[in-house]
């Protein structure tokens, strides 16, 4: 029987693209839907509408938007991803029997995440699932784990002054995988056979690169000269502390994600899944090449 799709968050950096595969495979999926969270921003997926993707207006905590879906796909930010567990809650008592949590990074089984502040909202997520399947044996989700976005890379770039700051060090391994790939592989992964239980975890790679080695090839691509500069991280747990004191929340997730990339926190365990799918995913120079190259 073809899977049913809702999408919740399907406006940000992953769900545009997301959307777009989404379009690409439409018959492979009985029915399509993005949640969208007042009317107002219904005509943000005008597009998407036009496509054949059904735009559903509706609250995130309200059991009637998951009426009629059995799969969710949550791409929620990081100021949203505290609503996931009451988001699955919902879910299940509408009868979704799938859910795929906002992850789409490191693989969470690593201690040193268990004080990382940009984490916090994904392991109580994580557990929440875990509670959830133990309650309901009809309940699966799927854990998506890619490391580093590639294109992230820039975000530690000064373009004009052309340095690269970052706290960490200069060896910090990186698992990094395209936007592009990661988006083809969730939709990939909804076709595959459901083999592992409740939870399913998948780890995709794009490549391996130190950070300091990730920042070479993005400006050898550019064809540019950066300086580097690689200081401690605890400088940024101090912004963090006051952003926090501030209430400022986007802030706070902003000092945490610098801290990701050269500090080794950006990994998927050893064992890759890349061959559950039909392609080989970009190279870090086949990314930056393709979006950045003069």
């Amino acid at each position: 029987m073809a899977i049913s799709i809702l999408l919740i968050g399907a406006g940000g950096t992953m769900g545009t693209p997301l959307v777009q595969e989404f379009i690409r495979q439409k018959p492979s999926f009985s029915r399509i839907a993005i949640l969208a969270s007042d009317a107002s921003k219904k005509a943000k997926f005008a597009e998407a509408e036009a496509a054949g993707i059904e735009v559903v207006v509706g609250s995130y905590l309200d059991v009637s938007s998951y009426k009629g879906f059995d799969t969710v796909i949550s791409l929620v930010g990081n100021t949203l991803l505290k609503l996931q567990p009451a988001m699955i809650d919902q879910a299940i008592a509408a009868g979704v029997t799938q859910f795929y949590p906002s992850e789409y990074g490191s693989d969470l089984a690593q201690k040193q995440f268990f004080a990382h502040r940009y984490f916090r909202s994904k392991l109580e997520t994580r557990a929440h699932l875990a509670r959830r399947a133990r309650e309901n044996p009809n309940f699966k989700y799927t854990l998506f784990m890619n490391g580093f976005f590639t294109e992230y890379a820039a975000y530690f770039v000064d373009a004009e002054k052309k340095a690269v700051t970052a706290y960490g060090s200069p060896d910090a391994p990186t698992a990094l995988t395209s936007v592009k790939d990661i988006t083809r592989m969730v939709v990939q992964s909804l076709l595959l056979p459901y083999t592992m239980g409740q939870k399913r975890e998948i780890h995709v790679s794009g490549s391996w690169q130190t950070f300091k080695e990730l920042m070479d090839t993005l400006a050898r691509v550019q064809g540019v000269s950066y300086s580097y500069e690689f200081r401690d991280p605890a400088e940024m747990l101090e912004k963090q502390i006051e952003a926090w004191q501030q209430d400022d929340e986007d802030k706070e997730y902003q000092w945490a994600l610098m801290t990701l990339a050269a500090t080794g926190c950006a990994q998927v365990g050893e064992k890759l899944d890349n061959e559950l799918f039909g392609f080989v995913p970009e190279t870090v120079e086949e990314t930056f090449v393709r979006l950045f190259a003069k």
